[in-house]
């Protein structure tokens, strides 16, 4: 059996059975075209869903300052995870996280964080907001070298430079996602690097 007739067959054809077989074409090519359309669509959902955790600094000032004794000083930040995407994130943490003091430009002190102390939410749905402050210490310092880094972070020469990387799953696929970021933490300002 032929689905494309012949010129012969054709010819011999009456006008509704050759309009029935341009319908019967039309419809199957209308068909094929909403069934792609229908596919890319359900897929670019799906990415559209899928949880996206934004990283942001709150509370001004965002950078703060602790003197716990004559000796020490500790820097703290809070940062807010939350969750813009449809789909829920889940097994949330933070890979790495890199924090360095930095005055001028010019970094001082260099702290790489071991992710597995870090509390981070086992599940983060849509719209939700998670909030960690996260902390440098200052320790056994004279007291010159505190007076010198307060009058730095006074005057928005100090700041904290952080790298940080959320990795998480969506819950509806279980794919692996991430979320990388670079903050230049001031008292009064945040830069973002990356």
């Amino acid at each position: 059996m032929k689905i494309i007739p012949s010129k012969k067959q054709w010819a011999n054809w009456s006008l509704p059975s050759k309009a029935s077989y341009a319908g019967v074409v039309i419809a199957v090519i209308l068909f094929s075209g909403q069934l792609l359309f229908s596919l890319h669509q359900d897929s670019y959902k799906k990415e559209s869903d899928k949880p996206k955790i934004i990283i942001g600094t709150q509370n001004k000032p965002y950078l703060r300052y602790e003197l716990e004794n004559e000796k020490n000083i500790s820097f703290s930040y809070e940062l807010s995870f939350q969750n813009n995407g449809h789909n829920t994130a889940i097994n949330l943490n933070d890979s790495h996280i890199i924090q360095k003091l930095v005055i001028n430009d010019s970094p001082v002190v260099e702290v790489v964080s071991n992710a597995e102390k870090s509390v981070l939410p086992s599940k983060l749905i849509s719209g939700e907001n998670f909030f960690k402050i996260y902390k440098l210490n200052g320790n056994n310092l004279d007291k010159n070298q505190i007076e010198d880094l307060i009058q730095k972070y006074n005057s928005e020469e100090l700041s904290v430079l952080l790298d940080i990387n959320i990795e998480y799953e969506d819950e509806m696929t279980n794919n692996k996602l991430n979320t990388h970021e670079v903050l230049n933490i001031f008292k009064g300002k945040v830069l973002i690097l990356n």
